[in-house]
């Protein structure tokens, strides 16, 4: 009667069955080569589903942040190489959407308006900037001065009441300028990327460091 407990007993701790293809005999789950192979598919399977970001994307992504030179933003307000990253990529989104040097203008106005820009930069420093961070830009990879001329020129064109128009009154200014520019398509275009995106980006932005 003993013997048949002890061996009914046995059997519940036998592996009975194929466990990743491979059968074991009589096998216990106390058996050592048993747990290595179960816990070692555990592993692999936990690394699956939670896969780790490789070391040196990690470290390109560290690097490039940490070697950003900040000329004109606040350094209080962008005190870490991480903040100045956050600021980087959405001055780069917007930056794609530019079709010309001139339209750099709208970044200089969206990043004025936000006040995130040191007291009265000017448009050469502004520039120095964009060229450091931005340097395979096509609209930037020029002369200073080139782009400097074109974002004067662009500016002229932008004035209420002789100042240069606020991208937060861009919107509210849409029909009038329309019917001074008589082209829809580059008004709304000029609001997407300078006030729906880098401007209102970089508000989202100070309000989280503030927090």
């Amino acid at each position: 009667m003993t013997t048949d407990m002890e061996d009914n007993k046995q059997q519940q701790t036998e592996v009975k069955n194929f466990y990743g293809g491979i059968y074991f005999d009589r096998c216990q789950m106390t058996d050592i080569k048993f747990q290595t192979i179960v816990q070692g598919d555990m592993h692999v399977e936990a690394e699956e589903a939670n896969p780790i970001q490789n070391d040196g994307e990690m470290a390109e992504e560290e690097q490039e942040n940490t070697s950003l030179n900040n000329l004109i933003f606040s350094p209080s307000l962008f005190a870490t190489a991480e903040r100045l990253g956050q600021l980087r990529d959405l001055i780069a989104s917007a930056l794609e959407q530019l079709q010309g040097k001139n339209e750099l203008f709208w970044l200089h106005a969206a990043l004025d308006d936000a006040e995130v820009m040191n007291f009265q930069t000017k448009d050469v420093e502004f520039i120095n900037q964009m060229q450091e961070w931005f340097p395979d830009s096509p609209w930037l990879n020029c002369s200073a001065r080139s782009i400097a001329n074109a974002i004067s020129t662009e500016r002229n064109k932008w004035l209420q009441e002789g100042e240069r128009v606020k991208v937060t009154n861009l919107r509210a200014s849409r029909q009038q300028f329309v019917k001074m520019m008589q082209n829809s398509h580059k008004i709304d275009r000029f609001i997407h990327i300078a006030y729906d995106g880098l401007y209102k980006g970089v508000m989202k932005l100070k309000a989280e460091f503030r927090k």
